[in-house]
């Protein structure tokens, strides 16, 4: 269930529906490696009530679409097996099920996201991981102004308790 907030349209509120299931297959080309497969499909299902058609052109709720797409990732340990290393790919498409702004074909979207991860297990203490993540990512849209390059660089710190 996703809150939507109520400045967009009175009432606006909705579900995700996601399915996810991770797969992943140890020992594929080195010793203590592992490639990561996770298809997704995902739905947007924005619902709402008491907006007004008179002020209101096309869908109420244009966030509202299908997505299929998934991602991929391999790490390989090094230093030793005291940290893995290896690169990651997401890639999906999302249908619309609102038109492009002033057109009369349906919005879609194919998002891509190359990267590269590094992770630290017991990095300080045992039970504490430190990642690293940098993707390029890149959406490509038929909407005009929907298409955009970004870099992300991300930095985790995770605390297992035991």
């Amino acid at each position: 269930y996703q809150f939507m907030g109520h400045d967009y349209a009175a009432g606006r509120d909705g579900f995700v529906f996601d399915v996810a299931p991770e797969f992943a297959v140890p020992s594929v080309l080195k010793e203590g490696d592992r490639i990561t497969v996770q298809p997704r499909y995902r739905m947007n299902g924005a619902a709402g009530r008491n907006a007004d058609p008179a002020f209101v052109r096309g869908d109420i709720f244009p966030e509202r679409y299908q997505e299929i797409g998934g991602e991929a990732s391999y790490l390989a340990p090094i230093l030793g097996g005291k940290a893995y290393l290896g690169p990651t790919f997401e890639g999906n498409v999302r249908y619309y099920r609102s038109n492009v702004p002033g057109g009369s074909t349906r919005r879609r979207d194919v998002y891509l996201r190359p990267g590269f991860q590094l992770i630290v297990p017991n990095a300080f203490v045992k039970g504490h991981t430190l990642s690293f993540q940098y993707w390029h990512e890149r959406n490509i849209s038929n909407a005009s102004d929907k298409g955009y390059v970004n870099h992300v660089v991300g930095i985790r710190s995770i605390w297992r308790l035991y």
